[in-house]
């Protein structure tokens, strides 16, 4: 039971939808019979296609932290579950990408269901070994934060900073500043551009797939 008093640890909202994250529940329970322990309890809201998680703090970065000693730090238990998990995921991918839409419309009706439950393994083999490393980066976090402010109280937030920050820019700022080199443009060629990408999606460098932050909020520009 979450207690609303308690320090709460919150994520989203996002795009999401009951059926989508079904399998993810399952293998709440299935990751605690196997690992000792899983996700802490969870509280799901779902409205308008939109999908908010909460969960009580401490506990889950407990939970976290009794994950990574147990198995991230056991250089066998980590490279063992990994290997699992890659072994599925590998398999999995071989699986889908042999699949094509003549394929699935050719298939008969029991075929189609045979399909979608193999589906439906691969979904469940990949959380019941991602959410191991999911659950256990709350508890290294923590672990390093607290390392870094015993070595060094003065200056942790400043390491913790430069050890934190990537090395690399997020798909979020690569997309930010794609939309900084609009805005640059001339008034009358901006306008123009911003035309075109409402009108033809595919006029910013290809396709939603690659700028789908953007498209998701300019398909909801009442959100910020």
């Amino acid at each position: 039971m979450i207690d609303p008093k308690a320090k709460l640890w919150k994520w989203g909202p996002i795009d999401g939808h009951p059926l989508y994250t079904d399998p993810f529940m399952d293998m709440i329970c299935v990751c605690k019979k196997v690992y000792g322990v899983s996700w802490s309890d969870v509280f799901l809201s779902f409205r308008d296609g939109r999908m908010f998680a909460v969960c009580e703090y401490d506990e889950l970065f407990d939970h976290g932290e009794k994950l990574f000693r147990k198995f991230i730090l056991d250089d066998k238990k980590r490279e063992k579950y990994y290997g699992i998990w890659k072994q599925n995921t590998d398999r999995a991918m071989e699986y889908i990408q042999s699949m094509s839409c003549e394929k699935i419309t050719a298939l008969s009706e029991k075929e189609l269901s045979e399909h979608a439950r193999r589906i439906q393994t691969f979904y469940d083999e990949f959380w019941a070994y991602v959410l191991l490393p999911e659950i256990a980066n709350f508890g290294g976090e923590r672990m390093l934060k607290e390392a870094i402010e015993k070595a060094h109280p003065e200056s942790s937030l400043e390491i913790i900073e430069a050890l934190s920050t990537p090395e690399e820019l997020s798909f979020y700022q690569t997309e930010e500043l794609a939309l900084c080199r609009v805005k640059l443009l001339k008034e009358e060629k901006a306008l123009e551009a911003c035309a075109k990408v409402l009108l033809d999606p595919d006029e910013l460098r290809g396709s939603e797939e690659r700028w789908c932050g953007l498209f998701q909020r300019a398909a909801r520009p009442d959100e910020p």
